[in-house]
């Protein structure tokens, strides 16, 4: 879409481009050569994760991912015990990357935006709330570098998976590097708080999309979701999937048809109440 919305709850599939999802991919792996050794602290979360758990793949009625705008990286608690968020920060401006500003006019510690003359991106920092001692929206560690406090993110930790990127810098330089990103089970789990903490119709879509199209069937997501059962923030987002997935009425199922037609489809909308409650049996 030409038109940026104010506020991106209502975008839908047609608002986002290949363009924006590819500017997003190069952006992690310029942030991958960037920060060296440094990137093993980081875990990839948000829109970037379908397209790089499922890959793109040559077969009737698979439709690739629709993608994302901005970066959203987790950062590991070891990033605060250690004080390792200076050199990151350090790392990111000799790079060019700065913190950005909000439309009035404040720095926003938690996202920065890519060097002057490369595409531009936004690249969001968040931290799970537990890792926290104090109760605050945003975590600031020092005059410009913090995070967005986000609960449930410690599952990101324990169900990652090591990705290769092989493509272009912003620079446009080829560089081939690994990369964390969240795992299935986790993703799930984050994208059900996530539905349930705000109006934005994609997550609703994330979720569906890796439903249906990741690894063999749904008994592997379960497998990954399963040993996080553990965590009341994951029991929590179960309560919540159930909720919001209880009949083809609800906002799960709705959700997902706005975002990807613009108004709402009987067939999707059944497709996906089905896929999350077979879901929830196999977590029952």
């Amino acid at each position: 879409g030409a038109v940026q919305m104010a506020d991106d709850r209502n975008r839908t599939f047609d608002d986002y481009s290949p363009d924006d999802h590819e500017r997003v991919r190069q952006t992690c792996l310029h942030l991958a050569t960037v920060l060296g050794a440094l990137i093993d602290e980081l875990t990839i979360v948000g829109g970037l994760v379908p397209s790089l758990l499922v890959p793109d793949r040559a077969e009737v009625g698979f439709e690739p991912h629709r993608g994302t705008m901005d970066l959203d990286l987790g950062l590991s608690v070891a990033v605060l015990a250690e004080d390792l968020y200076a050199t990151i920060a350090a790392q990111l401006r000799a790079a060019g990357f700065a913190v950005d500003v909000n439309k009035k006019g404040n720095t926003t510690f938690y996202r920065w935006r890519t060097p002057p003359g490369t595409p531009k991106v936004t690249v969001d920092f968040l931290i799970a709330e537990e890792a926290l001692t104090t109760q605050q929206r945003v975590a600031k560690f020092d005059d410009d570098f913090g995070a967005l406090a986000t609960r449930g993110l410690q599952l990101a930790w324990r169900d990652r998976r090591k990705v290769t990127l092989d493509g272009y810098t912003l620079h446009g330089m080829r560089a081939i590097r690994d990369v964390w990103i969240c795992g299935p089970g986790a993703f799930v789990m984050l994208k059900s708080r996530a539905m349930q903490g705000r109006e934005k119709f994609k997550d609703a879509y994330d979720l569906y999309y890796l439903l249906k199209y990741y690894g063999t069937g749904l008994a592997d997501i379960a497998a990954a979701i399963i040993p996080l059962l553990d965590d009341p923030d994951a029991r929590e987002a179960i309560q919540w999937l159930a909720r919001n997935f209880a009949d083809a009425d609800c906002l799960g199922p709705r959700r997902i048809s706005l975002f990807r037609y613009g108004h709402e489809e009987a067939d999707l909308e059944a497709d996906a109440l089905g896929m999350v409650q077979a879901l929830l049996r196999l977590l029952a």
